[in-house]
């Protein structure tokens, strides 16, 4: 009996989707027609992607140094906090994730208004238009009707940069950076800056904290008598000096680039094809559901 039932099921079915297949089609392509209209007024996003290693610099500067452990108080003051047990790279990628320093690359190269008030952007021309609204570009500042204050400003461009900024991980101490935007060319520039930018900004970091080592182990060697701890200070000092030269003339403190970042011309979102024929089988599904829920 069940068996018979589940075959008149079945063959309704059957008879249902013959009787009204062009109906549903139709209506379906026409969803899915006006769903890819629908997606051409939305503004396309173009992603830029670099990959980089590790530096060789970041396994040369280990700042624990094994003598340290018989100096006392120099070696708590070298060992610092626990940012010694980061790597370089490490260290790099949690200012990635700060709102300070990011709200303050992005204000030192004027990106604010490219984050937040674009309206439209010509890929041919590379022309970008900004929301008149949001950001008077005449003045250079933002309304404030769309932002009251400097916080709120603030809020915005970090939320924005965090939305668009991506990094991948992957064996052997490689990263991928990878930035969203609706100029190609705004991206791309926006990652070489950044890697830049971090790369210096640690360097930089690194390089002051070393010059406050040398000051500290100088002060102590002059006032040590003890010549065991004299060898010692004097091996460390001369370390941070080397420490120094290299901090100086190094290009790529943290990051070295194997792919510098480019710019893929083909849009990442919305991706229209696929919208479209997911519109096209949802709205079969439902029009098949309907007409047998009503049979």
């Amino acid at each position: 009996m069940n068996e018979t039932e589940a075959s008149i099921d079945y063959t309704k079915i059957i008879n249902l989707w013959s009787q009204n297949y062009k109906l549903f089609l139709s209506i379906a392509i026409i969803v899915s027609s006006l769903t890819f209209l629908f997606t051409l007024f939305i503004e396309d996003i173009y992603q830029s992607s670099s990959k980089v290693s590790r530096s060789s610099a970041v396994s040369y500067f280990n700042f624990e140094d094994e003598n340290t452990s018989s100096l006392g108080g120099v070696s708590d003051f070298l060992s610092g906090s626990d940012e010694s047990v980061l790597s370089m790279d490490e260290i790099a990628l949690e200012f990635l994730s700060s709102k300070e320093y990011i709200i303050n690359f992005l204000k030192d190269n004027n990106y604010e208004p490219l984050l937040l008030a674009v309206k439209e952007y010509d890929l041919e021309s590379d022309l970008i238009i900004f929301d008149k609204d949001i950001y008077d570009e005449e003045k250079g500042q933002f309304k404030t009707t769309a932002f009251p204050d400097l916080q709120s400003i603030e809020e915005a461009l970090f939320g924005a940069f965090e939305e668009n900024f991506y990094f991948e991980k992957k064996p052997g101490s490689i990263y991928i950076f990878k930035f969203n935007h609706v100029s190609p060319f705004f991206s791309k520039e926006l990652l070489e800056v950044l890697i830049k930018d971090i790369n210096s900004f640690i360097q930089l970091r690194e390089l002051r904290k070393s010059k406050k080592r040398s000051t500290f182990l100088s002060e102590r060697l002059s006032k040590n008598q003890i010549t065991s701890i004299q060898l010692n200070l004097s091996s460390m000092l001369a370390k941070e000096l080397q420490k120094q030269v290299y901090l100086e003339t190094s290009e790529s403190f943290v990051f070295e680039s194997i792919d510098p970042p480019r710019t893929q011309l083909e849009p990442i979102y919305p991706m229209r094809i696929i919208i479209s024929l997911f519109s096209f089988f949802v709205t079969l599904f439902l029009l098949f559901v309907y007409r047998l829920l009503k049979t």
